[in-house]
């Protein structure tokens, strides 16, 4: 799956025109969510766009990208490049789409481009998925909930071990629980092992979606630390 010229330019005239509103400035200096929980607010709005953000990226769903989200790294000090390497975490995304796919494990991702750049403000676009927060937590509940027999579900606080195990699953296991329906044994330790290499991390039931064609995919993948 890659976007077309016509998705493309669509993309590349929204940034630019929310660039010229403001919206570099939150990209450039990490602003995280100042200019779009303010004056961006509106201007989104009125242009049939919603908006997210985490640590490390915006991202933008527009009304008039059907199969596309907009996604935009926030700035990061030299330092921090110089301790990591890393200056834009969308484009450590992109990459890791890149060599997913060349090693075979692209069905894991959602797909990922870089497809230009507007005001010095790198833009790329990643498959629309449906996030559901709940289902990818229930996986995590159902794989932790196997460790247990019945008389220790008869608990009063039960679920409350279920819910810290689930805080102290390592990201392999989160990957097992999320694919093991789908995939292999020896597919998903592949995954598993790209994900080590690749410093792709911080895997909580937030950084997966469902695609059109049912697929659950990973749609955060940049990592978060090295």
């Amino acid at each position: 799956m890659k976007p077309t010229e016509k998705e493309i330019n669509i993309a590349l005239n929204i940034v630019d025109a929310l660039c010229a509103e403001g919206l570099k400035n939150e990209l450039v200096y990490s602003g995280h969510g100042k200019w779009a929980e303010n004056e961006g607010k509106k201007i989104m709005k009125d242009m049939g766009i919603r908006y997210n953000y985490g640590a490390t990226k915006f991202v933008l769903v527009c009304e008039d990208l059907e199969n596309w989200v907009i996604k935009l790294s926030y700035g990061v000090s030299e330092s921090f490049i110089k301790e990591t390497g890393i200056s834009n975490f969308c484009a450590r995304e992109a990459e890791n789409y890149e060599v997913a796919c060349k090693k075979n494990l692209g069905q894991f991702f959602a797909a990922t481009y870089k497809v230009g750049t507007i005001q010095g403000v790198d833009i790329f676009l990643q498959e629309r998925v449906d996030p559901d927060n709940e289902l990818f937590y229930t996986y995590l509940e159902e794989y932790v909930d196997e460790w247990y027999s019945d008389s220790d579900r008869e608990e009063e606080n039960y679920w409350n071990m279920v819910e810290e195990d689930i805080f102290e699953l390592e990201d392999g296991e989160k990957l097992e629980a999320i694919f093991r329906q789908d995939y292999t044994v020896e597919e998903i330790r592949e995954l598993i092992e790209f994900c080590e290499d690749y410093d792709i991390n911080d895997l909580h039931e937030c950084n997966y979606g469902v695609t059109p064609d049912k697929r659950n995919v990973i749609i955060d993948f940049s990592g978060y630390s090295c």
